[in-house]
Order: C-alpha cells, then sequence, then structure tokens
C-alpha cells in the first residue's frame, strides 16, 4: 500500500483518495492499524483548520433537511463542506442511510460537498469511534466545515461534543425532547437550540417553547436558541449568521485553541484504549479464562471478583498468548 502517493491525494483533493482513506481507517481489520496510523501520522500536520459543527436531535426533527438548508449558505461563501452521517442501522442492512442523501439532494451534486456516511458500528455515542479520524482526514484535503450528524440517540451529544466546536442539538414540538434536554443537562453544552419545523400550525407552539426554553436556561448559559422551518427555508440565514458569527469571534481565542488541545487527549486516550481491548480479547488464554468464568456462573460456583483480578494478571504477564 503506496500511503505517500494516496496522502498527496487526499492533499490534492481527489475524491476517491478522500474515499479510500476514510474506508482505510474505518476498517477493523488489526493488519490495516499500522497503515491507519501512519495515514493519520501524515494527515495531522496539516489539519485542525476547519469549523467543526455537531448537529444532534432525535430521528425525525430533520437533521439531514436542515443540513441541507445550511450547507447551501456555506457554498455560496465558497466553503468546501464534508458532512459525515452516522447511520444506527448500515452496520446491518449495508446501506439504509441513503434515506440522508436523499434529504440532501439540493447539494448531495455539488462539487463542494462530500457526503460521508458511515455505520455506528454498535457504537454508543451516537457517533462512530473513527469520526474524528475522518475528521482528520477531510481536514487534511482542504475542507473548511466539517457537520457530524449524529443517530440522536444515547449519549450521542457528550461524545460528539468532544470532537467539534460548535453544537446544535434540535428539536421539535410536542415530543418531551426539550425536557428530556434538560434534565440531561444537554443544554448546559449546546451552543444553539434550534427548534424545527416551526411554520404552519407550529409557528406558535414554537414560540410557546422556545419561551419556555429561555425561562429554563440560566442566565449566564451562552445557550442561543432559534425557530426555523427547514422545509420552508425560514430563518436559516438568521442561524447561519449565528455559526458564522461564533467561529469569527472564538477561532483564533487562546480558549477555542484550549478546547482542541483537550479533544486531541481525549482522542489519543480512545485510541489507546481502543487499541488495548482489541489486543486484550485477542488472547486466547484470556478466552479461556472468560469461558471458564461463564461457567462458573451457570453452576454458581466461584468467586466473581478473584476470578476478574486473575483476568487481568493474567493480561498484564509478559508470556500470556
Amino acid at each position: 500500500m503506496d500511503l505517500n502517493k494516496l496522502f498527496l491525494n487526499i492533499q490534492k483533493g481527489e475524491i476517491s483518495a478522500i474515499s479510500e482513506g476514510i474506508t482505510l481507517i474505518e476498517s477493523n481489520k488489526n493488519s490495516l492499524i499500522k497503515y491507519k496510523n501512519k495515514l493519520l501520522e501524515l494527515c495531522l500536520p496539516i489539519s485542525g483548520n476547519a469549523c467543526r459543527i455537531a448537529v444532534s436531535g432525535i430521528p425525525g426533527v430533520g437533521k439531514s433537511t436542515f443540513i441541507n438548508e445550511i450547507s447551501k449558505l456555506f457554498i455560496k461563501e465558497n466553503k468546501k463542506i464534508a458532512i459525515l452521517t452516522i447511520d444506527p442501522s448500515s452496520a446491518k442492512s449495508g446501506g439504509s442511510i441513503m434515506g440522508d442523501k436523499t434529504r440532501m439532494h439540493d447539494i448531495s451534486k455539488s462539487e463542494k460537498v462530500f457526503i460521508r456516511p458511515s455505520p455506528s458500528s454498535g457504537h454508543l455515542g451516537g457517533v462512530n469511534i473513527h469520526t474524528k479520524d475522518a475528521i482528520i482526514l477531510f481536514e487534511a484535503a482542504g475542507y473548511d466545515i466539517i457537520i457530524v450528524e449524529t443517530i440522536g440517540v444515547g449519549q450521542s451529544e457528550f461524545e460528539v461534543k468532544n470532537i467539534t466546536d460548535f453544537f446544535i442539538l434540535l428539536t421539535i414540538t410536542n415530543t418531551g425532547d426539550e425536557i428530556q434536554a434538560i434534565k440531561k443537562g444537554i443544554i448546559e453544552i449546546t451552543d444553539l437550540i434550534v427548534i424545527n419545523k416551526s411554520d404552519g400550525n407550529n409557528i406558535k407552539k414554537s414560540q410557546i417553547l422556545k419561551r419556555n426554553l429561555t425561562n429554563h436556561i440560566i442566565s449566564k448559559n451562552k445557550t442561543k436558541i432559534e425557530t426555523c422551518s427547514s422545509l420552508k427555508t425560514q430563518n436559516i440565514d438568521v442561524i447561519y449568521n449565528i455559526i458564522s458569527n461564533y467561529f469569527k469571534k472564538n477561532i483564533r481565542t487562546k480558549k477555542f485553541s484550549e478546547k482542541r488541545k483537550l479533544q486531541r487527549i481525549i482522542w489519543i486516550e480512545q485510541k489507546i484504549k481502543q487499541q488495548i481491548l482489541k489486543d486484550f480479547y485477542k488472547k486466547n488464554e484470556i478466552k479461556k479464562r472468560i469461558r471458564k468464568l461463564s461457567s462458573g456462573i451457570e453452576k454458581n460456583k466461584l468467586n466473581f471478583n478473584n476470578e476478574i483480578n486473575e483476568i487481568i494478571k493474567l493480561y498484564k504477564s509478559k508470556n500470556i498468548k
């Protein structure tokens, strides 16, 4: 595998090379780990220049349609956009996420836009475990805007916050989702709440929800709240300006730089944990001890804590195979 050539083509922005690079870093094959890490090593020095945006919210809230409309305004500013959509079912179905591309039909054919669907592969954070790697690669390819659309379940909001700069939470009326957001503390990490589908009979309800959410947010919290209709393209320009002004104001600040540094540390820790787990479970002796532990549970004949500790000690020993 000629990684130097692949990297140079990625740097040139060649679509086929970018696709090949993403496929490589998303692979779970142990034999490809050294190639994945080498490619990231090449990309890292020229990455970090994009604006990273997360779009989250429950399924059906209109994330894809919203991204379609907001991206049009970035395109008008001559920005290159990479959109990473995480799908909860494609790991099994092999391509059900095509629905996302259908809802982004206006931008999917633009040479300024690269839409990359990826399966969550069972990862519970609502983002693919390799999403940060993909961001690095797209930045090396010269993309100005990276948008991550989460699957909108579980802890997606909190994990995607660790790989992006600006977090948008989409909600709609009559779902109870806004109350759950308050309960889970999501608002505390949210930069912008967008009440979508604010059109027709929903306009009044959206205004009431906006007022209720505003009343729940502590005054020192800088979370902004806006209503919009992605389908009717209403108020999209206001939301676009909020996003643009955020990056103009913050991207060169010390606080922004420190946040990116912390995200890199979290990313490195996750890479190490991922590799340790893979190494742990591929050891034959570990597999045997786990089966023995399972058998002991069935027969109700074991000291659970001692057995767990013995397995860990076994892994730490130098001669384990």
